[in-house]
């Protein structure tokens, strides 16, 4: 109650034109924050956060159907894994981080092991990476990998081969997408 009361001061004690006003609520913008930018949206803003729930929510209810050929898969391997497709991440958590991501920053990385190189192997889940922790690396005009730093901090290079990357289109950088948010 006495942050609020504090917020509700520090919002009184600020003097806003009905224009400053209402810029600084339809860009998100904090009030009772130093900052004109939201440096965490989704965690800094329950609008954001709405939004994104609002359209990643019912992604979570479609159905998916699987193939092999003209035949639907109904069981086996490919129906298990995809019960719980990535690390720490249940089925909607993993839809719900990838439509996130996609809306928030432009882009979604997935992770593979050397085990989706092989067709007859087992696939191993993926890993969702937070594009913030991704750096691709180009060499003559040609992406040839991508640098993943986890949350240990420790980086891994991987081939682009190993790395599954949707994005929104970026006119500024070719390589990575351009999420909604930086607008």
């Amino acid at each position: 109650m006495t942050r609020i009361v504090s917020n509700l001061r520090s919002l009184i004690s600020k003097s806003f034109t009905l224009s400053q006003a209402t810029t600084n609520f339809l860009t998100g913008i904090d009030v009772t924050s130093t900052t004109s930018q939201l440096v965490e949206p989704y965690r800094q803003s329950t609008w954001v956060m709405s939004a994104i729930k609002n359209v990643v929510g019912p992604l979570k209810n479609l159905p998916i159907t699987f193939y092999s050929g003209d035949q639907e898969i109904v069981d086996g391997e490919v129906i298990d894994w995809w019960s719980n497709p990535a690390v720490n991440l249940t089925q909607s958590e993993f839809i719900e981080a990838s439509g996130s991501w996609y809306k928030l920053a432009g882009e979604i990385f997935w992770l593979l092991d050397d085990s989706w190189a092989d067709p007859r192997a087992m696939k191993a889940k993926m890993i969702v990476a937070r594009p913030p922790d991704m750096r691709h690396v180009v060499q003559q005009g040609k992406l040839v990998g991508w640098v993943w730093t986890d949350d240990g901090g420790a980086q891994h290079t991987l081939l682009p081969e190993q790395v599954i990357h949707l994005k929104q289109w970026n006119p500024y950088n070719r390589w990575r997408g351009l999420g909604e948010m930086e607008a």
